[in-house]
């Protein structure tokens, strides 16, 4: 049997560490804060599923200080991308580390913390079309199915035991998810995905399916998209930008009703994943040679939006706040 810790107790790894406990009773998940952790010692997790039914799942739950020298045998490390430094950090005074560690992050250079931890074949990225929607410390609503995959960032590196053992019992289960190596095209595919959308549907506060009822939105996604495939392709990845853009209607037709991760913490009055997302494409483009005016907008746009927005700014009187 394996053992499994899912770090992070957002959307997804509420999700995640549902669905994994009916399967491995012993996984264990790791939260940021004493409250949440007692919330789910006590009611478990409540999961509503795609057909409107809950459930409660008694999951094993740690709060991260409570973290020692532990011995995991997979890590599903599900923490927003500015916390992975912490995480990192943390694993390092392990004395075993993971025989598998999958990234789970929205943006790019996840795995730069990480590298001097793990080797190739044990670090290793996840990309999803699932959604999921925290309604509380321990409730998370399953707001649309769809396909995972998992593999390293290395070309060249091989399946290890411990990857295989942990997907077999997922998929006979019928958990869509796959290994695929590497997995950097899938990165940059949701990447471009989430840089068309996520930062648009914060700005305006909307829904996904609302940036479809827009020409100015649709062509705004198209130049995003085409940015980001010409810094793509200057890695190495190559994308054609008809496709990205049809796969970015596709999300947000199938998604029409989701609010988007970003818009979620814009009206927490948190800090985004932006730097990460569109930032990266601009930071990558920067390196490159590649102007990406409109990305490097919306980074700016966003960047405002959360000082107005944070519970520490104060208030403005309806005027930007000065330096």
């Amino acid at each position: 049997m394996l053992s499994i810790a899912v770090w992070g107790g957002g959307s997804l790894g509420l999700l995640w560490a549902a669905r994994l406990a009916r399967i491995f009773p012993e996984t264990v998940l790791l939260v940021r804060t004493e409250e949440q952790r007692d919330w789910i010692r006590e009611k478990g997790i409540r999961l509503t599923d795609l057909a409107g039914k809950e459930e409660r799942i008694p999951v094993h739950v740690r709060w991260i200080g409570e973290v020692g020298d532990e011995a995991f045998d997979c890590l599903l490390i599900m923490v927003k991308q500015r916390h992975l430094p912490g995480v990192a950090e943390a694993l390092a005074a392990f004395s075993r580390l993971p025989a598998l560690a999958v990234l789970w992050q929205n943006g790019l250079g996840q795995e730069e913390a990480f590298e001097s931890l793990f080797p190739p074949g044990v670090l290793c990225g996840a990309v999803t079309t699932e959604g999921a929607y925290r309604e509380g410390p321990g409730e998370v609503r399953h707001t649309g199915g769809g396909q995972t995959w998992i593999g390293p960032f290395a070309s060249g590196a091989v399946r290890s035991e411990v990857a295989a053992r942990f997907l077999a019992p997922l998929r006979d289960e019928g958990v869509r998810i796959e290994w695929e190596s590497p997995i950097v095209r899938r990165i940059w595919e949701k990447v471009m995905v989430n840089c068309a959308i996520n930062p648009l549907t914060a700005l305006l506060r909307i829904r996904n399916g609302e940036l479809l009822r827009s020409d100015e939105a649709l062509s705004l996604m198209e130049s995003v998209v085409e940015e980001a495939v010409s810094v793509a392709r200057a890695e190495g990845v190559g994308l054609e930008a008809d496709a990205v853009l049809k796969r970015v209607v596709e999300v947000c037709r199938r998604t029409a009703e989701n609010r988007s991760s970003m818009l979620q913490d814009v009206e927490r009055g948190q800090r985004t994943e932006i730097d990460w997302i569109n930032g990266e494409v601009v930071r990558r483009g920067t390196r490159a040679g590649i102007e990406t005016p409109v990305n490097r907008t919306l980074v700016r746009l966003i960047r405002l939006l959360e000082v107005r927005c944070s519970p520490d700014s104060g208030p403005t009187d309806g005027r930007l706040p000065s330096r």
